[in-house]
């Protein structure tokens, strides 16, 4: 027991000199800053500049484009007209759903929605699909209306869709119930539009989010895998 008492008394004389014995300043209270301030690389561009940085002229091996990239979207634009829509600054209250080249000629695609025919000539450029494919003014009218449909007249960041699962109704530039569109967040916080639960009619469908929340100077973008709509074009 006295072995016991000992060896306390000499580790409590031990600490007493220890902190005595210290003469460390005390650190600096650190000032901790949570946000970042990271420059924004798109921040002087307007949306069909944005655009074209991820559009190459050239041809895949298989006679069509990158996938990913947005050459039928950019020559869809050209074709309705629409360019002033993508180039213009004095609203910035725009969301621009931009659409990858899949969007538009898959099996359930885009072109398919406008021509009536998902075909697609190997080896031929965007444009040259314009001008021989939209060649009614009810195509050329089609075409005109799928594009604004696929412009929001309000700027939606990813992150204002609060709720995950929600269905939040905004109006493109698609006049009326016809240009009625749903977004919301999933479980994996990608954007959907129209989704089936959605109080839209019953030949909406259902859009695919892929990128979000390109910051432009004329408004904000968001890059969708397929294309959607509330009633058909």
């Amino acid at each position: 027991m006295m072995k016991i008492e000992s060896l306390k008394f000499v580790g409590i004389i031990s600490l007493i000199l220890l902190i005595s014995g210290c003469d460390l300043p005390l650190q600096e209270e650190f000032d901790f800053k949570p946000e970042v301030d990271t420059p924004n690389p798109y921040e002087n561009l307007t949306a069909l500049e944005w655009l074209e940085l991820s559009t190459t002229p050239e041809l895949a091996d298989n006679g069509r484009y990158n996938p990913l990239e947005f050459n039928y979207f950019i020559a869809a634009i050209k074709k309705a007209g629409m360019e002033e829509e993508y180039t213009q600054t004095n609203n910035k209250e725009r969301t621009y759903i931009a659409l990858q080249n899949r969007a538009f000629y898959n099996n359930s695609g885009a072109l398919r929605e406008i021509t009536g025919s998902a075909a697609l000539p190997p080896n031929q450029s965007a444009d040259d699909y314009m001008e021989q494919n939209i060649d009614t003014p009810e195509k050329l009218e089609k075409l005109k209306r799928l594009i604004q449909y696929h412009i929001v007249t309000s700027y939606v960041l990813q992150t204002d869709l609060t709720v995950r699962d929600t269905d939040y109704l905004f109006q493109t530039l698609l006049p009326g119930e016809d240009g009625i569109i749903a977004l919301r967040r999933d479980v994996i916080l990608q954007i959907r539009s129209n989704h089936p639960e959605a109080p839209l009619s019953e030949t909406a469908l259902t859009g695919f989010g892929f990128y979000h929340n390109f910051q432009l100077n004329n408004g904000i973008a968001h890059v969708f895998r397929t294309y959607t709509r509330n009633r058909p074009y």
